[in-house]
């Protein structure tokens, strides 16, 4: 028999690569006096349970933030928690938010992962849609949406 193609799972699974979120050094003095952590400590106690896959861990410390006080950070950390345990539809509604964004950086990630998304949902036409915005980008990003959107069009 002739080789079939990968199956949409398995593009996935090939083309998700798990990132190592920064953690950055915050001076306790940040946090107030009620005990309260700052915006970047709070960021850092999320990525830090990220990258040890404490995934729900990192959604619970990001929750209690409003989404009108989230930075672009804290919600990728958040829409990647979401897609480490499979709740696509959450994480796409964190990706679709940095459409607002003005910063082609957040755009070309948010719209990668969105891709990915759709990929895992079995949803080939708009996975290819925003591979394609990907491939438009000067980004780390351009050549594996390319080649991915070779794949998807098979």
């Amino acid at each position: 028999t002739q080789f079939s193609s990968l199956s949409l799972s398995e593009l996935y699974v090939t083309s998700y690569e798990k990132p190592e979120l920064v953690v950055v050094n915050v001076r306790s003095s940040e946090s107030n006096e009620k005990g309260n952590f700052s915006p970047a400590e709070i960021q850092n106690l999320a990525n830090i349970e990220f990258n040890n896959s404490n995934y729900g861990i990192a959604l619970e410390i990001l929750e209690d933030i409003p989404d009108s006080e989230k930075t672009p950070s804290m919600k990728y950390c958040a829409a990647l928690s979401h897609m480490e345990i499979n709740e696509f539809e959450k994480a796409k509604e964190l990706w679709l938010q940095f459409e607002e964004v003005d910063d082609i950086v957040w755009q070309e990630r948010s719209k990668w992962y969105l891709a990915l998304c759709y990929i895992q949902q079995g949803n080939r036409e708009l996975a290819i849609d925003y591979l394609k915005d990907v491939s438009e980008i000067c980004g780390p990003r351009q050549v594996n949406a390319s080649q991915l959107m070779k794949k998807l069009s098979r």
